[in-house]
C-alpha cells in the first residue's frame, strides 16, 4: 500500500446538499460516481488529508484558452470552465477552495500487466486541479476512498 505524506487544512463541511447521482456525478466514459455519496461517507467516517502532487493531474485539464480564446487540441482532457476559473483567481471569488480535499476513489486494475493492482483517479476537485495549477501550485490536499466505498458510490 502507497503512503501519503498527510497535511492540515482549515476545518471544512462537505456539501451534500445535492440530493440525485446526476446534481453532482463525475463521469469517465461509461460509468459514473456519486460525488454527494461520497461526500456523505466521508462526513460519517473521518480520515486522513493527504498531500497530492498535482503534477500528472494537471496535464488532464490542459491549458487556458489563449490569447486569440483558442485551446489546444489535447487527447484524454477532463473539461473544466476556464473562465469561471479565471474570474476565481481575477476576482478572490473563493468558488474553487483550494483548501477543500480532491475526493480519490481507488480503483482495481483488471488489465494486464498491472492486473490486481490498485489506482488512484479523482472524482472531485478538477476545477481545484485546474485552479493549482494556473497558480503553479504544486499539490493539493486530498482524501482516498476504499475499493468498497469506490464501488458502493457507482450510478
Amino acid at each position: 500500500m502507497t503512503h501519503y505524506p498527510t497535511m492540515e487544512v482549515p476545518d471544512f463541511e462537505w456539501d451534500t446538499t445535492s440530493e440525485h447521482c446526476e446534481d453532482e456525478a463525475f463521469q469517465l466514459m461509461r460509468t459514473m460516481w456519486d460525488v454527494v455519496k461520497a461526500k456523505e461517507i466521508l462526513r460519517q467516517d473521518e480520515r486522513e488529508i493527504i498531500k497530492i502532487g498535482i503534477e500528472g493531474l494537471a496535464d488532464y485539464v490542459g491549458n487556458p484558452p489563449g490569447p486569440d480564446g483558442k485551446r489546444k487540441l489535447q487527447m484524454m482532457m477532463i473539461s473544466v470552465d476556464w473562465d469561471a476559473i479565471l474570474a476565481d483567481v481575477q476576482q478572490r471569488l473563493g468558488r474553487f477552495n483550494l483548501s477543500i480535499p480532491l475526493i480519490a476513489i481507488t480503483k482495481v486494475l483488471t488489465s494486464p500487466p498491472h492486473e490486481g493492482q490498485t489506482s488512484l483517479f479523482i472524482i472531485d476537485g478538477w476545477h481545484r486541479i485546474a485552479k493549482a495549477k494556473m497558480l503553479g501550485l504544486e499539490y493539493l490536499p486530498a482524501v482516498i476512498l476504499t475499493v468498497e466505498e469506490s464501488d458502493s458510490i457507482l450510478c
